[in-house]
């Protein structure tokens, strides 16, 4: 009993060490993540289909809060890599947001590899590029300082840390980026 203890003493603290600097939601909390008015999991799921995606996307952005853009949305496309193996698709919406797809294994099965915003909402708070972080209360959040003292959020999945989603701060604790990458 007393080895259990000792184990399960160590892994709590691995665990705990391990996820410092991160912001960890449970996958229900991850699977409530929007950008615009999409679902982040519903984004991953359509894989790079186009009709797919503009129903996801562009019929739902003239609903976004600060849709700046004159059309109500547009899109633009970029396909390649398909010649050598490697198809990417990269869709960029005039609303801000930008999805970049990959096939590495090429078997159809795109994922993505980035994605930026100007907006999120996570578990019910919308935020944008501007707002101040403290704005983010439906959570606890981590600030975490890299190198030249750049201040950010990263947001994982409790059961991974390949792929943070980072919001970027300025100097004041106000958002400057909102970005969602996957770590080769």
């Amino acid at each position: 009993m007393k080895k259990m203890f000792v184990i399960f003493s160590l892994l709590s603290c691995i665990i705990s060490y391990s996820q410092s600097g991160y912001t960890v939601l449970n996958n229900d909390e991850y699977d409530q993540i929007k950008f615009g008015d999409t679902y982040f999991k519903d984004i991953k799921e359509s894989n790079a289909d186009i009709k797919i995606l503009n129903d996801l996307v562009l019929n739902k952005a003239s609903l976004w809060k600060d849709n700046k853009a004159k059309k109500p949305n547009a899109v633009t496309i970029e396909i390649y890599g398909f010649e050598i193996g490697e198809p990417q698709r990269v869709f960029n919406y005039n609303s801000g947001l930008m999805i970049a797809f990959s096939d590495d294994s090429n078997n159809q099965k795109f994922e993505i590899g980035r994605l930026e915003t100007n907006d999120i909402n996570i578990i019910g708070v919308y935020l944008k590029i501007g707002d101040p972080i403290s704005k983010l209360n439906s959570i606890e959040y981590v600030i975490d300082t890299g190198k030249n003292k750049h201040k950010f959020v990263s947001i994982i999945r409790e059961d991974g840390y390949c792929c943070p989603i980072s919001i970027s701060l300025d100097s004041n604790n106000k958002i400057s980026d909102i970005v969602y990458y996957v770590i080769p």
